[in-house]
């Protein structure tokens, strides 16, 4: 989503094909925005894109949001810890929840369901 919203060159072009589909609903989750506000306060020349700019330009694309749940909440909290990153672990609960197929490009994230597609 974010490569998306910036037009950055690793987003490769399966990735680019889906999110371009039409037929595609795409979801940005809750937890991305917060991921990425935490990262832009601790490191804003590594994440230089602000939440409220990212939130503005998802809007604009056309994403739907992805609250966090209850539901996805727990399913997190039952995830063995093959990943560190709370946020990561909760992008998988949450596809594993609804079902949705997300785009990562974190390998280790495929290992909790085979929904995850790497990009």
């Amino acid at each position: 989503m974010l490569w998306a919203v910036t037009a950055d060159p690793q987003l490769g072009a399966t990735a680019q094909q889906l999110l371009l589909d039409p037929g595609n609903q795409i979801y940005v989750s809750a937890a991305t925005i917060w991921k990425v506000a935490i990262k832009h306060r601790k490191h804003p020349n590594i994440m230089p894109i602000a939440p409220e700019v990212l939130t503005d330009a998802c809007v604009g694309s056309g994403f739907h949001w992805l609250d966090i749940s209850e539901h996805h909440a727990k399913a997190a909290t039952l995830l063995p810890l093959l990943h560190a990153d709370p946020f990561d672990r909760m992008l998988a609960a949450q596809a594993m929840q609804e079902p949705m197929v997300p785009l990562i490009r974190n390998q280790r994230i495929k290992a909790y369901s085979e929904l995850v597609r790497l990009v």
